[in-house]
């Protein structure tokens, strides 16, 4: 069955709309006051259509952005595609006047909310951030303390490189926390890399610009780019 147009669908409400006034005693118009109203509801009616067709559309656009872009986006890379590799780690020692220096440094330099934590052997023991820190007007009287005075002592929730994206940022979200140290599975003690929301992001960015190009290409295109 033909889906009616959008005109047609106006002109049958504006029948409706008539045959209404009708039953009222306004077809001829009563009065300013009933002319008045006559219209306004006609302009409501018309304007009414026109939203429902929008509100259609942007409906449909959002559910298949949100469930092809999103989810499907991130669970066809894995980790070790998006994470930041040779992530940057900070030792127990590391005095709190330094671990300032790296979250209030210098603004040309590369600055994280967190880094992973490693004792003298290098493996990873927690994370610390930027919240674990005490009040900047205190960095000089409590300058002696070290990261592992500061840090979190809850066992660090980490990422595995062949794991989905989607799968480590679900973890990210259910935790509350912005990034992940990335290990080995065969070895979890070992930081191989860090994913950060930004990562997460960015990988959304890619597959939905990569998503466009391939719709904007014409047939003959996509033939040779599936070939």
């Amino acid at each position: 069955m033909k889906k009616p147009t959008l005109s047609a669908e106006k002109n049958r409400r504006r029948k409706e709309f008539h045959r209404l006034l009708e039953r009222c005693g306004l077809a001829n118009g009563a009065g300013l006051v009933g002319t008045w109203a006559a219209h306004v509801i006609q302009a409501a009616i018309a304007l009414a259509t026109d939203l429902l067709a929008i509100i259609e559309k942007i409906a449909q656009h959002v559910v298949r952005i949100g469930r092809k872009y999103q989810l499907d986006a991130l669970a066809q890379c894995t980790v070790s595609q998006v994470m930041t590799a040779r992530a940057e780690t900070v030792p127990l020692s590391l005095p709190l006047k330094h671990l300032f220096g790296l979250f209030y440094g210098h603004p040309a330099k590369a600055k994280h909310q967190g880094y992973p934590v490693v004792d003298e052997a290098g493996q990873l023991v927690g994370m610390v951030t930027r919240s674990d820190l005490p009040e900047f007007s205190l960095r000089i009287d409590l300058g002696w303390l070290v990261v592992a005075d500061v840090m979190s002592t809850r066992t660090p929730i980490v990422a595995f490189p062949d794991e989905p994206v989607r799968d480590a940022a679900k973890r990210m979200v259910l935790a509350g926390i912005g990034r992940l140290p990335v290990v080995l599975p065969e070895s979890p003690d070992r930081v191989v890399g860090i994913l950060s929301r930004s990562d997460v992001l960015r990988a959304l960015a890619h597959r939905a610009e990569e998503e466009h190009r391939r719709q904007r290409l014409p047939d003959s295109g996509r033939r040779r780019e599936a070939a």
